[in-house]
């Protein structure tokens, strides 16, 4: 089957993708990449590599999703004696709050403990 389909060709004229190519479609959004590059910093630790995709994302003004300020807040939290990690965190947390992004579980357990170590 191609990627693009018309379920019905009766009335419809706009294709539509199909499941596969949708997928793709978003796996190679920018947003589809930094996800991948995070996940892949947050499997090695490597927080410094993490801050640069971030600063790279902000400048070129990508949509940063709830997982992108996940990862990078887990990120923060590993090296918990380095202060400037920590409050890393505090600056990563604050366009999350700008943006409208909304916590879940996951923010507020890293939240907690980027808190009270600063």
């Amino acid at each position: 089957m191609s990627p693009i389909h018309n379920p019905s060709s009766s009335n419809n004229t706009t294709p539509t993708l199909s499941k596969k190519a949708m997928r793709k479609v978003c796996h190679q959004s920018l947003e589809g990449l930094l996800k991948h590059n995070l996940d892949m910093c947050s499997r090695h630790d490597d927080l410094v590599e993490a801050l640069h995709l971030y600063n790279e994302a902000q400048r070129d003004g990508v949509n940063l999703a709830l997982h992108h300020y996940n990862v990078l807040l887990y990120l923060c939290t590993l090296d918990g004696e380095r202060g400037s990690n920590l409050h890393k965190g505090f600056e990563i947390f604050q366009p999350m709050v700008i943006d409208k992004v909304m916590p879940n579980e996951v923010t507020f357990t890293k939240w907690i403990t980027i808190s009270p170590n600063c």
